[in-house]
């Protein structure tokens, strides 16, 4: 090839490689970092990472777009169809970098691309350029191993594998590196596996840990007891075996009952020999033997404290044990044989089921009158809740405990309620509060349920600056808090209290005979001062009063309180109730602080008095403000004046001014001071008016009437005067007997009160100075009086407490304790306000609780008894019962006893009054109208009735006498008596009727006891017409049973009522029932071999049980097995009738065949020798032409070279010529040269000379040239005689082509015949055989599926006992099958089967939520592992360890009958692998060589376990022998990943799936493809064939899980719900379940046979991270 043809080319090639890698134009080049190594990069550590994660998913050896392989250096050296991908030691410079770094397109990875792959980072392609400019050198060793194990995101982790039990009652599903199981009926949760190395391993505490990292595969074997699961290098074996016995127990009669205690620890038997035994459930030895039963025991129940057992005989008792010795714990004696006991919730009521057609209802006696010890020592008061749930006692001391009736639960701790004794208690009826009444006087409110104070007294104001530093701190004991706290209305003791029922209101009754109402609702102490030194304060300066025009009413902001600087004094509250000023300081000066009463906003700050403020009052114009001090001034302040608000300064006194007044106008002022002194002021003006003169004491007080014409006066000259205000002259003067300290004068001046050094305060009628009354309670100086607005009440206070009195009668309303000490008090703008200051500087607004005092009653008060309606009943010692309105104070009747009442009950329906007198009678009353009932005495006592109550449903009355022991229980009904009760030593000093479910009475005694006494029988339940046999309670409050009987039905009461709630009828006599913990559901057993669940809510039947889940799944699986032995059978036969008749078929064709050779042998050898005929021609013919030519081209040189010489010649002549004629004509010229003469002559003779030479040299040329034109036509001769003998050759060559591939054919043809042949001739002998095995295996099937039905059919038999798990998820059910099942407690669903009895099993009961006792006639009780759980049996290879598994386990799958496990992985990109695995020891069977090029994704057992079928990522599909491991064929068809692969049950037909979006099935004994079924818009990534049925299900990526018929392709169903990419789908083999997971976590299980969604089952919780061994989780690789 010359230079121009190797430019032409080179440009040509230049220019195809331009136009399929050019620049860049739209995408903007990655930086490339500049990395300088010195070390040698390591591509399979460094490099290999990287493309992996961008490029091997297109440039693999399994997939290589453009024919570049990017896995080794030496594929990436080598290149692609674009040359060399990149240049050693030139990375700038290399195609690879270039498009990685979109310099050039194509971009690499291309941005759409459809596997994720991520665009190269600048780092990354720094390292690839620095590995390049080192040489692109490595190697690449082709195992990888973990190098970190690293957490998953949080969030939501896909399920990569799922799988479902062949008899449907498992699913497992991975998610993460754990493993869920559930119960597929049900869609309960099961468990999560837990790999106890794993879980040993961890950091992490918690199970649930099956693998190191992704589960990536799950199958089950045909029995369901086995679980594979596959993931890094290892394969995990999960077993659950059956038939788990925990404890077997032996008795020596045969079983009668069975249970288990509350906390499993013991487990109870009783036997046909009346004896009951209680064994340690751990040990199975018997630790206590329990005689007394005189006949069979038909029922044992534990107590829920486990410390105690009921036992039902045939002897008519029912007995109860102490367990911790085996003593009696009480006894029941009934009329009729018992054959059924059952407690209610609680464990303090029971009913029992009886011979006698009925059924009773019971309290659960405590024993022989019970102590209570959960109540206070030495208890004198007991008293229960209105709802009779709560228990309150007391004591002498002032303790208090309330117990929970119901269950005897203390609940909370004694606490000190009072200082003394606890005169009485009362609870109400809502808001769970009880009241307390103390010989302290003081009444206090407590909630129940804690024991803490319900604060009602001043203690507890309302959070200031400090206090709300207080409230973060520790709170104090609620005991000691609580005791300075209460309401107080009486300086003696109270003697009863009362709490209306939304314990909003209280009723005290006192010693004195004064009866109190308070009010529990009215609003806490407000504070409206802080309180310094607690937490800084800002500095309020005085301010003017807000602009309402300007406030921002979108923002309110209350402004912080302030504090009063020192304790306040004085006080004074406006007349409009707006404000309230009071004496402070402010750094250190007297103050007058106005504050907002509503707010405590400080609005005022008024300075101006040099010395201590004494006195303050408001004018009636709100506005005008009078101040009195020590510095003897009084002045006035004009509050609307912000700026100037001082109007006057009176300075007319010597000492100090002790009180200030004005007039109703404001238009005058008084004052008086220590100095004896009193002035009356023109506030126009500032002059003295007048002086009064007189009192020879300081003036302590002073007031002027509305009418202005008095002034008021008080002195500790003991007088108290009257002054004319025209002319200064005393009208009245009063004498008081001692001096008098403070005055206070009511607004409309009738009233007069005053206080006394005695700490006294009287009151006077300033109209004739008459003494009204004097009032004592003070036990200190009194410091303040004042009285309300209206006059009508009067508060005075010493430095402890301020008393609320009222003026009129003088009777103390409420006494203000205040722990910090008052400094002064005021009344407030109504009637419940009062503001107290503290002596803390805190000042308060208190809202009185006082609401209301009732009738005149003369002595004690024994008792205070609230109706429904709100009315009040009492009763005294002075014989009365009266009834009250609170609301008004009015008595509605007072009804007479005839002697002293002791105490008072109220029946619970509010109808009936009894009154326990000191005649020794009850009496009864009409409540609503006092008028006595009928016959109402109740008589029987020997003293004094001290006690009265009525049973919680006013039924029964308790009373208790004087006497010791006397305690009696009457029927209200019939005034006859019920009970009587003589445990106590001593009189009885307090009595209850408690019990919010059953009527207890509970008695406190002299002898320092508080005991229980149960009224036991509650009712008789008529209704079954023949003898029960069973009996179950339900949960709840309400009690009720349900019960079985001989007639057939299974009848729901109310026991409390003895109702009927519901009928169901079962059909046959019921031998037991059962109620689900939750009462949702009902289960009874029956004669007629069934068992029914019943639906609660309505008595529908929801499930008729019956048989043997275990039996009918083997007879199941036997049948299923049948089925595809005989379709094998069928397609065998035929496939044998179809060699038979193709055998002669293929002998005859493979003949034809082999003659045909014969012919095409004999053409192919005349053709041959023809050609070498042709062939000798031919190459003498050449040789001929190429001598000739040779000739021809020597006589062509010669003539070239004759030319070349004659051309010489001639030119030689010519020169000559010229010469001798030149010489001649100089010779010519000069005639007398010689010598020119000489040389012409010689000149001459040399032309003639040099023609002859010239003539004789082109006489040679034309010689030659004669010559060469002979040889060339000889030449030209020769060749067309060489060309001549072309086309017989080329004819002779052709004929022996094409006889050749005549030859060729027809030998392919003849040995595909004959090998046709010999298959067609083989195939008979091999069907022949496989027929014959599957006509035996039929006949064996045969034989077991007989026997399968015979066990079907024998486990039908009576089901003598039912029983729920405590957690309500299984039923358990015993009967004459000598067997155990369990049963969905919610659909009916059969779960489990547990044989081992050798008699009927007629007790079954559960030890927990899977622990299951049953107790048989063989005298044997086993305790059984009802759910035993998946562990872990064995792990196959090592994380570690690549020889075993190279990497992730892909696929899994059992042989038929479990024994082996094919196992597909490999390693991506690299080779695939399938091995086989024996079961039973995990060892290595068989690997299968070089199985597929890259990943396995999918492996499968044929039906009947000679073949497996695999496929992968090589796009393969491949079938081979289970027992050699050799290929049997491939299948090829599919244009992306093969995902799944499995077999139709006729082991003839599978079915593959992949990331082509196709669903194909094959022919496995052909190999051709028969469907492809399209129409999914992404990967199909599993497939199932549904038993041996044409039916497939699959699951895509594009959400679905569809199912299809592979015979025509039909999408015939889709199941809805998925909403992500699915990733696999597995069903059973009738189709009845299909379930399925994805990435959105949810395993789905739908009915197969119709498509409806059955469960949609989520992770329990967000699993955020899943734990792995070291505490991490799933892994990062790296390549070693």
């Amino acid at each position: 090839m010359n230079q121009t043809n190797t430019a032409i080319l080179t440009a040509a090639f230049i220019a195809l490689t331009v136009s399929s890698v050019r620049p860049a134009a739209a995408q903007t080049p990655i930086p490339i970092a500049a990395i300088n190594r010195s070390d040698t990069i390591d591509f399979e550590l460094e490099i290999l990472p990287i493309l992996r994660r961008s490029c091997l998913a297109c440039h693999s050896s399994s997939d290589a777009n453009g024919s570049l392989v990017l896995e080794t250096p030496a594929t990436i050296l080598k290149g692609g169809d674009n040359g060399p991908a990149v240049v050693a030691k030139n990375g700038a410079g290399s195609l690879l970098l270039k498009v990685a770094a979109h310099q050039m397109e194509p971009l690499m990875p291309p941005l759409d691309n459809d596997v994720g792959a991520k665009t190269l980072t600048t780092q990354e392609l720094g390292l690839i350029k620095a590995w390049i400019d080192q040489g692109a050198t490595g190697t690449v060793q082709g195992v990888i191993s973990p190098k970190n194990w690293r957490p998953l995101p949080r969030g939501v982790n896909p399920i990569y594998a799922t799988a479902v039990s062949r008899d449907g009652q498992f699913a497992a599903a991975g998610r993460a590196n754990q493993i869920f199981i559930y119960h597929v009926p049900t869609g309960q949760f099961v468990t999560k596996l837990t790999d106890p190395a794993l879980l040993a391993a961890s950091a992490d505490s918690r199970p649930g840990v099956a693998h190191q990292d992704l589960v990536q595969s799950l199958t089950f074997n045909q029995a369901g007891d086995m679980l594979a699961s596959g993931g890094f290098r290892t394969i995990k074996l999960w077993r659950r075996p059956s038939d788990v016995r925990q404890l077997e127990l032996t008795t020596p009669d045969a079983v009668t009952a069975v249970t288990a205690s509350p906390d499993g620890t013991l487990v109870a038997t009783a036997s046909a020999d009346n004896v009951i035994r209680l064994w340690d459930r751990k040990t199975g030895q018997a630790s206590l033997t329990l005689t007394g039963h005189s006949a069979a025991v038909r029922a044992i129940v534990f107590l829920p404290d486990g410390l105690r057992l009921a036992s039902a005989s045939a002897d008519k008792t029912i007995r109860f044990w102490n367990l911790a010795d085996g003593t009696s714990a009480g006894r029941v004696d009934t009329s009729s044989e018992i054959s059924d006991l059952t407690l209610l919730a609680g464990g303090s009521r029971m009913a029992s089921a009886h011979l006698d057609n009925f059924a009773r209802y019971w309290i659960v006696p405590p024993g022989p009158a019970e102590t209570l010890a959960e109540v206070s020592e030495k208890s004198t008061v007991v008293t229960v809740s209105p709802d009779r749930q709560f228990l309150a006692t007391a004591n002498a001391a002032g303790l208090i405990r309330v117990v929970d009736v119901d269950c005897g639960q203390l609940l909370d701790v004694s606490w000190k309620a009072h200082a003394g004794a606890v005169a009485a208690l009362s609870f109400s009826a809502e808001g769970g509060r009880l009241a307390s009444a103390g010989a302290d006087g003081v009444v206090r409110v407590w909630q129940i349920e804690s024991g803490e104070p319900v604060m009602l007294g001043p203690v507890i104001e309302t959070a200031t600056v400090a206090e709300a530093v207080v409230a973060a701190a520790p709170a104090a004991d609620p005991s000691e808090l609580a005791l300075k706290s209460g309401l107080r209305g009486t300086l003696g003791q109270v003697t009863a209290v009362a709490l209306r029922a939304d314990g909003k209101e209280m009723t005290a009754g006192m010693a004195d005979g004064a009866v109190t109402v308070w009010n529990l609702e009215s609003a806490a102490p407000r504070a409206l001062a802080a309180i310094p030194g607690e937490k800084p304060v800002a500095k309020v300066a005085m301010v003017e009063p807000a602009d309402a025009a300007t406030a921002d009413a979108a923002t309110p902001v209350a402004p912080p309180l302030s504090s009063n600087g020192t304790p306040a004094t004085v006080a004074a509250v406006s007349p409009d109730g707006k404000l309230l000023a009071v004496s402070g300081t402010t750094d250190g000066r007297p103050v007058i602080l106005v504050r907002d009463l509503a707010t405590g906003e400080l609005k005022f700050s008024l300075s101006g008095h040099f010395d201590a403020i004494t006195s303050l009052v408001f004018a009636a114009d709100n506005r005008r403000l009078l101040s009195g001090s020590v510095d003897k001034t009084a002045r006035v302040w004009d509050l609307a004046d912000s700026k100037f608000p001082e109007v006057f300064s009176f300075g007319g006194h010597a000492a100090g001014v002790t009180g200030v007044a004005f007039n109703s106008d404001g238009s005058q002022a008084a004052t008086c001071a220590a100095d004896n002194s009193v002035h009356l002021w023109n506030t126009l003006t500032g002059e003295i008016l007048k002086s009064f003169e007189g009192h020879t004491a300081a003036v302590v007080g002073i007031a002027m009437t509305p009418n202005n014409a008095q002034v008021i006066t008080a002195s500790a000259d003991k007088s108290i005067r009257v002054w004319t205000a025209a002319d200064g002259k005393v009208a009245r003067t009063i004498t008081a007997l001692m001096p008098i300290t403070r005055l206070a004068v009511s607004r409309d001046a009738t009233r007069i009160a005053v206080s006394h050094p005695d700490n006294s305060v009287a009151f006077y009628n300033p109209a004739d100075g008459a003494l009204l009354r004097t009032l004592t309670g003070h036990a200190a100086a009194v410091t303040a009086l004042a009285f309300s607005p209206d006059g009508t009440r009067l508060v005075s206070a010493d430095p402890a407490r301020a008393i609320v009195w009222e003026s009129v009668s003088g009777r103390l309303l409420e006494i203000l304790p205040v722990e910090q000490g008052i400094s002064t008090a005021v009344y407030g703008p109504t009637l419940s306000e009062v503001v107290l200051a503290r002596a803390d500087t805190g000042i308060n607004l208190h809202t009185l609780r006082f609401k209301a005092a009732l009738g005149d009653i003369a002595q004690a008060v024994t008792r205070a008894v609230y109706h429904a309606d709100g009315s009040v009943y009492t009763s005294s010692l002075d014989g009365s019962v009266r009834r009250f309105t609170p609301v008004n104070g009015q008595q509605t009747f007072a009804a007479a006893h005839g002697a002293a009442v002791n105490d008072l009950a109220l029946s619970s329906n509010g109808q009936l009054l009894a009154s326990a007198g000191a005649d020794m009678t009850v009496k009864l009353w009409t409540a609503a109208n006092g008028a006595a009932q009928p016959n109402p005495v109740l008589a029987g006592f020997t003293g004094a009735v001290q006690h009265v109550e009525f049973s919680p449903d006013s039924l029964r009355l308790v009373a208790s006498g004087a006497v010791a022991s006397e305690v009696h229980v009457f029927d209200v009904a019939t005034r006859t008596l019920e009970q009587t009760f003589t445990e106590h030593s001593g009189a009885v000093t307090g009595l209850a009727c408690a019990g919010s479910s059953f009527p207890i009475v509970i008695s406190a005694a002299a002898d320092l006891s508080v005991r229980q006494w149960p009224l036991l029988l509650r009712r008789r339940i008529v209704g079954h017409t023949m003898p029960l046999t069973s009996i179950a309670t339900l949960p709840g409050s309400l009690p009720q049973a349900v019960t079985g009987s001989l007639d057939g039905t299974v009848r729901q009461w109310n026991l409390r009522t003895g109702a009927l709630v519901r009928n169901m009828n079962h059909g046959s006599p019921v031998t037991d029932v059962a109620v689900r913990s939750d009462g949702l559901r009902f289960a009874s057993a029956a004669e007629n071999n069934t068992a029914q669940l019943w639906n609660a809510a309505n008595g529908a039947s929801v499930a008729i049980l019956k048989g043997d889940i275990r039996a009918l799944n083997k007879l199941a699986r036997d049948e299923q097995e049948l089925a595809l032995v005989t379709a094998k059978v069928a397609a065998t036969d035929v496939a044998l009738k179809a060699a038979q008749a193709l055998a002669p078929v293929q002998a005859a064709t493979a003949k034809t065949a082999a003659d045909a050779l014969t012919a095409a042998n004999t053409a192919v050898t005349a053709a041959d020798a023809a050609l070498t005929t042709a062939t000798a021609t031919k190459a003498a013919a050449e040789q001929t032409a190429v001598q000739t030519a040779a000739a021809a081209q020597t006589a062509t040189l010669n003539k070239l070279a004759a030319d070349s010489l004659s051309s010489q010649a001639k030119a030689a002549a010519a020169r000559a010529v010229d010469k001798a004629t030149q010489t001649k004509a100089a010779a010519a010229a000069d005639a007398t040269n010689t010598t020119l003469a000489a040389a012409a002559t010689a000149a001459e003779a040399a032309s003639v000379a040099e023609a002859v030479k010239a003539k004789t040299a082109a006489d040679a040329a034309t010689v030659a040239d004669t010559a060469a034109k002979n040889a060339a036509t000889a030449a030209t001769t020769a060749a067309t005689a060489a060309v001549a003998t072309g086309k017989p050759f080329t004819d002779a060559l052709t004929a022996l082509r094409a006889a050749k591939t005549i030859q060729n054919t027809a030998s392919q043809t003849s040995a595909l015949a004959a090998a046709q042949a010999k298959k067609a001739l083989d195939a008979i002998p091999i069907e022949q055989a496989e027929l014959k095995a599957a006509q035996d295996r039929m006949v064996v099937l045969t034989a077991l599926v007989a026997v399968s039905k015979t066990a079907v059919a024998d486990a039908e038999q009576p089901i003598r006992s039912v029983a729920f798990s405590p957690d309500s998820r299984l039923l358990a059910t015993g009967g004459d099958d000598k067997a155990v099942h369990t049963w969905s407690a919610e659909t009916g669903q059969a779960m489990a089967s547990f044989k081992a009895h050798a008699g009927t099993v007629g007790a079954v009961a559960f030890a927990g939520n899977s622990e299951l006792l049953s107790g048989s006639t063989d005298k044997g009780t086993f305790v059984w592992n009802a759910e035993p759980g998946w562990t872990l049996e064995r792990t196959i290879g090592s994380i570690d360890d690549a020889t075993v598994l190279a990497d992730r386990v892909m696929a899994l799958d059992f042989n038929t009958d479990g024994s082996l496990l094919v196992a597909g992985g490999g390693v991506p990109s690299r080779f695939g692998e399938v091995k086989i695995f024996n079961t039973a020891d995990g060892e290595l069977v068989r690997t299968l060589p070089e199985p597929h090029t890259d990943g396995v994704f999918g492996v499968a057992f044929s039906p009947d376990g000679s073949k497996i079928a695999t496929c992968g990522a090589d796009k393969y599909v491949k079938v081979f022998a289970t027992a050699t491991g050799a290929m049997i064929r491939p299948f090829e068809g599919h244009t992306e990943y093969v995902l799944d692969v499995s077999w139709r049950g006729d082991s003839r037909s599978l079915a593959s799936c992949g990331a082509d979006n196709t669903i194909r099935v094959w022919d496995v004994e052909t190999g051709e493809m028969s469907l492809t079924i399209l129409g999914f818009e992404k990967q199909v990534t599993d497939i199932r064939f549904i038993g041996d049925s044409i039916n497939t299900v699959s699951s895509s990526g594009d959400k679905t899980v569809r199912m299809h018929r592979t015979d025509n392709g039909q999408n015939f169903r889709n199941l809805a719900g998925s909403t992500d990419f699915m990733y696999c789908v597995d069903a059973t083999p009738d189709g009845v379940y299909v379930i399925a997971g994805g990435f959105d976590s949810v395993l789905r299980i739908w009915n197969g046979t119709n498509g409806t969604v059955l469960h949609e089952l989520s992770p329990e919780s967000p699993p955020g991270k899943t734990v792995a061994a070291d505490g991490k989780s799933l892994i990062e690789f790296s390549e070693k």
